[in-house]
C-alpha cells in the first residue's frame, strides 16, 4: 500500500524569494516545526531532509527511498493528524519574511547622495547629514536588496556555529536560540562587513552595512555604518561578494553582481 505524506511546506519560498541562500534556514525552520509536533519527532521529519544533498525540503522524501526509512503507516496518520497545527504554526513563525522589501529611495532619501558625487562631495555631505550614513550610488535598491537576504543567511549560519562551539546546545537549540534573535522581535538589526568601502559617516569611508528591519512594516531600511557603532553582542556577518564595489564608485559606472 502508497501512502501520501502530506507534509508539504505551505509557503512557495522560491517563488517568494528566488535563488535565496535564507530559503534552506526557512525550510529548516519547516523541519524544526514538524518535529516538534509530530510524535516521534525528528524520526518522523527525517522525510524533510535530504541526506544525499544535505538540504532541507519543502515537501517529503519517500520513506522507502530513505536510508533509514520511518514507518510509512504511522508516519501518513500522523501527518495527516497533526498538519493544521503544523501549519499554523509555521506560517505565524514565517510571516514577516513574506513580503519583506528594502525600503525606497523616494521613502528614505536620506541616505542617498546624488549619482554624480565625487569622493570628497561624499565625505561632506555625511559630515552635513549629522551621522546618517551615506550609500554609494551602486548600492541601489536592488543591489541591497539581493545582498539582504545573503546578509541574513550568512548571519544565522555564523551566530549558530558560534554558539555551537561555545555551548553543549543540540541543533534543534540551536536553531531556535539563533531564530529568535533573528526573528523574534519586531525590529532587528544587523550588520554585515563587505570588506570595499560602501558609503561615508560622519566625515569618513566605511565598509560595513546595518540592515534595520521593520518585520511589522515589512521595510529593510539600509545605510553605512563605522565599525564602532557596532557592539560585541551583535548579529554580524562578512563577505567579499561586492569586490569592486568602491572601483565601480569612482569609475562612475554600475556592475552586475552575482550575490
Amino acid at each position: 500500500m502508497s501512502y501520501k505524506l502530506d507534509l508539504k511546506c505551505p509557503r512557495d519560498w522560491e517563488s517568494l524569494i528566488p535563488n535565496s541562500p535564507f530559503n534552506q534556514i526557512l525550510l529548516e525552520c519547516w523541519y524544526w516545526v514538524a518535529a516538534k509536533h509530530l510524535p516521534n519527532g525528528v524520526h518522523d521529519a527525517c522525510v524533510l531532509y535530504d541526506d544525499e544533498s544535505c538540504s532541507f525540503l519543502s515537501e517529503p522524501l519517500d520513506p522507502e527511498d530513505m536510508m533509514f526509512p520511518a514507518d510509512i503507516t504511522t508516519l501518513n496518520k500522523n501527518s495527516n493528524l497533526h498538519k493544521e497545527n503544523i501549519q499554523a504554526e509555521y506560517k505565524e513563525l514565517t510571516d514577516r519574511f513574506v513580503g519583506l522589501s528594502i525600503q525606497r529611495k523616494l521613502d528614505r532619501p536620506k541616505h542617498y547622495a546624488p549619482p554624480d558625487s565625487t569622493e570628497n562631495e561624499m565625505l561632506e555631505i555625511s559630515i552635513r547629514k549629522k551621522g546618517d550614513g551615506i550609500l554609494i550610488p551602486q548600492l541601489t535598491e536592488e543591489v541591497q536588496h539581493l545582498i539582504m537576504w545573503k546578509v541574513m543567511s550568512e548571519t544565522f549560519i555564523d551566530a549558530r556555529e558560534e554558539l555551537e562551539r561555545s555551548t553543549a546546545l543540540s541543533d534543534e537549540e540551536a536553531f531556535w536560540e539563533i531564530w529568535r534573535k533573528l526573528a523574534g522581535h519586531h525590529h532587528v538589526k544587523l550588520y554585515v562587513d563587505l570588506i570595499d568601502k560602501v558609503g561615508t559617516s560622519s566625515g569618513e569611508w566605511v565598509s560595513w552595512l546595518c540592515f534595520d528591519f521593520s518585520y511589522n512594516g515589512k521595510t529593510v531600511h539600509c545605510y553605512p555604518v563605522p565599525d564602532s557603532y557596532i557592539a560585541p553582542t551583535d548579529l554580524i556577518a562578512c563577505f567579499d561578494d561586492l569586490q569592486g564595489l568602491f572601483n565601480s564608485f569612482k569609475g562612475g559606472t554600475q556592475v552586475d553582481w552575482a550575490i
